[in-house]
């Protein structure tokens, strides 16, 4: 068996996955580098999924090499059956709101633009919203959405050899495979609003 892209913390077979955690820290940092200093990171619950983790990881060690702190009242979670555990327009009714949202897949980017359709919020005006995934003709979309654009092709081939080379080399040693992925910027990013620069400065 071979497994790719969902991996677990108890995972004991080959595995391709996307490289979640570098993927994750040059995210954050475009954004950081862009002004923004509230960035809310909507995930899933971690569990025992390691790539969930990975990317919260990678966010972090973002923040860390820029000396700022993560505001862990920002990071919110996502469920399939119950969709976002939050409310957008409360975040953005804070004191310190945030300015940009960073999600962690095609789903919750998704739930995220509507919630901010529906809050009135205007990308990206008023906030910025990058994606973990690629969303199928998001550069057709009113607001093109930046994303972190994964390797299909490049996961499945790798998955593959893995395969193969353990049906020939049954004794092998598992192998885990780290597939770079790439930062798309579309118009969905920008600085963040002036009032708040100066609110948080």
């Amino acid at each position: 068996m071979v497994q790719f892209q969902v991996e677990h913390s108890n995972c004991d077979t080959g595995i391709v996955v996307a490289d979640y955690k570098r993927a994750s820290f040059e995210a954050t940092e475009y954004l950081i580098e862009l002004g923004h200093k509230n960035i809310c990171f909507v995930t899933q619950e971690f569990e025992t999924v390691t790539s969930r983790l990975e990317k919260y990881q990678g966010f972090a060690d973002a923040h860390a090499k820029h000396q700022r702190k993560v505001d862990e009242s920002l990071v919110v979670h996502w469920s399939r059956a119950q969709g976002l555990g939050f409310s957008i327009a409360d975040l953005l009714a804070r004191d310190d709101p945030p300015t940009a949202f960073f999600t962690q897949q095609i789903a919750i980017t998704i739930d995220v633009l509507n919630a901010l359709e529906h809050a009135g919020a205007c990308i990206p005006q008023e906030v910025s919203l990058l994606g973990f995934e690629e969303i199928p003709m998001a550069e057709y979309f009113k607001v093109p959405i930046s994303v972190i654009r994964q390797q299909p092709y490049e996961i499945g081939s790798e998955a593959a050899r893995l395969l193969l080379n353990k049906l020939l080399h049954p004794k092998s040693t598992n192998s885990r495979m780290l597939i770079p992925c790439s930062l798309v910027k579309r118009k969905s990013c920008a600085p963040p609003p002036l009032n708040q620069c100066a609110k948080h400065a």
